[in-house]
């Protein structure tokens, strides 16, 4: 069965979108716990990685569907409130942390508390930075290459802007995180583990990706390629989408 195929459509906020309401939550949702859980260094053979390793590879399999089928405008707008809600979160930890103790609450459960919550601001600093620059790099370029390919070449589109995009998210983020607590050793060990960590997962996850972008592309109706969208990540939302909306009788992916 035939499906348009819709290229820069000018009114994307007024689509009844059924999925991306909820991939934005997934998205911000896995981004704030790997950012909790990122403090706690765990042994992995002769390397290392943190608790949030294990978590955050969810959020560049969500962010890969949304910037393939939602485009990077909307895809770019999702980063953004990933971002504004872990500075939230940051702080509400500190608001908490500074609040007078209650009777029962002693200096060695106040002193725990601050242990495990206190380096959240430093890592929450680390990862938006990181993030930042990575995610939007990662975005950017699997949107070029998908115009670039005339959408072809998914999984190997995916890799290349992963490749990039967290080669610089592993290094900024291990510098900022664990700067002063590390030796230099243990950071290179880190954040080559912490690479090719990543790596290895996104491989894993590539048949999900394809299964899940084809029934996204199906049930949304849209395939969006960026020929004319501005990459600025300071566009906050999708007015910078030209008013262009091609109708074809192309099928989509099966």
């Amino acid at each position: 069965m035939n499906q348009p195929l819709i290229h820069n459509p000018s009114e994307l906020r007024s689509r009844n979108f059924i999925y991306y309401a909820p991939l934005a939550m997934l998205f911000v949702m896995f981004l704030m716990m790997a950012n909790l859980t990122s403090q706690k260094l765990v042994a992995v053979g002769v390397g290392m990685l943190t608790g949030g390793d294990f978590i955050y590879p969810a959020t560049y399999v969500i962010s890969a569907l949304l910037t393939e089928v939602y485009g990077y405008a909307m895809s770019r707008k999702v980063i953004w409130f990933g971002l504004g809600c872990n500075v939230v979160m940051l702080a509400a930890i500190k608001m908490v942390i500074l609040l007078p103790s209650a009777t029962g609450w002693s200096l060695s459960d106040q002193a725990a508390f601050v242990a495990v919550l206190d380096r959240t601001p430093q890592i929450v600093l680390a990862s938006l930075t990181a993030f930042f620059i990575g995610e939007f790099t990662n975005t950017c370029i699997l949107a070029k290459t998908k115009v670039f390919t005339e959408g072809k070449y998914l999984g190997v589109r995916a890799v290349f802007s992963t490749i990039i995009g967290q080669a610089i998210d592993s290094v900024c983020f291990t510098l900022i995180a664990f700067w002063g607590f590390l030796n230099w050793h243990e950071l290179g060990v880190l954040m080559l583990t912490m690479y090719m960590f990543k790596l290895v997962v996104e491989l894993a996850a590539l048949p999900l990706i394809y299964v899940l972008a084809r029934f996204l592309k199906r049930r949304e109706g849209v395939d969006i390629f960026d020929r004319h969208t501005k990459f600025n990540p300071f566009l906050f939302w999708t007015r910078d989408i030209p008013l262009a909306l091609e109708d074809t009788n192309v099928s989509l992916p099966r």
